[in-house]
């Protein structure tokens, strides 16, 4: 179905002094631990948790604004984000936000820009607010309230086609799956979309086997062959919870075991929140192009399982958009990951670098002389240095 988001800049937010990044239908971001690649991933959540929220509760969620805007020797005041975005109905939009700190704990948008495409090329929908005042704003009939200490997007998002944008960003999701939030029986959940966590998997579960049987079997299919033994996956109620139950061969035994989830491993648990971070959307009729994000997917996963794990991404990257972090060289070493899926993240002193694999790396993979992986291994993934930019307040902006 293609890419949601095509390109971000982020300029001072957590370790990141400044990036531009081009992002594919998969996109893997590789580097060591502390290197900064969560951060980037958090990008996405703050914009999404900013439109499903307020923008001070996604600051108040990491900590307040000083815990978000880079710490440095001049610690900058200003921290920003822009998005290019392919949306529902044909048009393309450009978001770009920058946020500054004021005294104390408290903040304000210095500025705000969206512009959205229309199918006749000579129209297009745009505002640019500062610091609560709209600079320029296409005619739509109705001007909603303006706050300096919130996104104008979030008052617009009743207006069309401002929804659209509202919509898209408000969607990103990214996974970090904690198999502890989910082993113990949960209250009964609407499941419609997994929480970051996996905490509602079994509700989840539920709607998606309801919904489209043939989805949830290929999210079982694929569990299977990462954990040997497993047989069926079923959500069971228990009153006014619900879990999951594993059927799984033992050896010895006649018939297949029964397991809940409190009597499985990590790695089976993750796996299968993993499977349905990725394929649980396209068990409902849905016009947007999902945007996921997974934290280390192969994390309590067996090594060998790593290939058949990757295979599952790759096939939910042909039908939405997926980034994920990794440090696992088995998972690099798969075919299917190409030299332009690769952005290789780096620290000096606390500053991230992000950015493409340099020409020798990318020119290994596409000859086929090295995977990824190999590479990785023998410390050989480096930041191409012609990746490496320094946004100015006005690049973040330009469209």
């Amino acid at each position: 179905m293609g890419t949601l988001i095509t390109r971000v800049r982020l300029r001072n937010y957590k370790s990141i002094a400044s990036c531009d990044v081009a992002l594919n239908e998969l996109s893997v971001l590789v580097g060591l631990n502390g290197s900064g690649k969560s951060n980037f991933l958090d990008a996405f959540s703050f914009i999404s948790d900013a439109c499903n929220n307020t923008l001070d509760a996604a600051l108040r969620n990491r900590g307040g604004i000083s815990a978000v805007r880079r710490k440095s020797g001049g610690h900058p005041n200003n921290f920003g984000m822009s998005f290019f975005i392919n949306l529902a109905e044909s048009r393309n939009a450009f978001y770009a936000f920058e946020i500054s700190a004021t005294q104390g704990e408290k903040f304000e948008v210095k500025r705000e820009v969206a512009s959205i495409s229309d199918s006749d090329p000579r129209k297009s929908f745009e505002y640019e607010v500062k610091r609560g005042k709209i600079e320029r704003m296409t005619d739509i009939g109705v001007v909603p309230e303006i706050r300096s200490d919130r996104l104008f997007l979030t008052s617009v998002a009743g207006l069309k086609p401002f929804d659209l944008l509202f919509d898209a960003l408000s969607s990103l999701t990214v996974y970090d799956i904690n198999p502890d939030d989910f082993r113990l029986p949960q209250p009964h959940d609407a499941g419609d979309i997994l929480s970051p966590s996996g905490q509602n998997l079994a509700a989840v579960l539920r709607e998606v086997n309801n919904e489209s049987p043939k989805i949830y079997n290929r999210i079982v299919e694929y569990l299977r062959k990462i954990v040997r033994g497993i047989e069926k996956v079923e959500v069971k109620s228990l009153g006014p919870t619900e879990t999951i139950q594993f059927s799984q061969d033992v050896q010895g035994a006649t018939a297949p075991w029964r397991f809940s989830a409190l009597n499985v491993s990590n790695g089976t648990l993750r796996s299968l929140g993993v499977l349905t971070a990725l394929f649980h959307q396209w068990a409902h009729d849905s016009l947007h192009i999902p945007f996921i994000g997974i934290e280390e997917p192969e994390g309590t996963i067996h090594p060998g399982a790593a290939a058949v794990l990757m295979d599952a991404i790759i096939e939910a990257s042909r039908s939405g958009q997926v980034i994920l972090t990794t440090h696992s060289p088995e998972l690099l070493d798969h075919e299917g990951v190409r030299d332009d899926n690769l952005l290789v993240v780096a620290s000096e002193r606390n500053e991230t670098t992000i950015g493409r694999a340099d020409s020798a790396s990318r020119d290994a993979m596409r000859d086929s002389l090295m995977t990824a992986g190999e590479l990785l291994r023998a410390n050989q993934l480096t930041v191409n240095p012609k990746e490496k930019v320094s946004l100015s307040q006005a690049s973040l902006f330009a469209q």
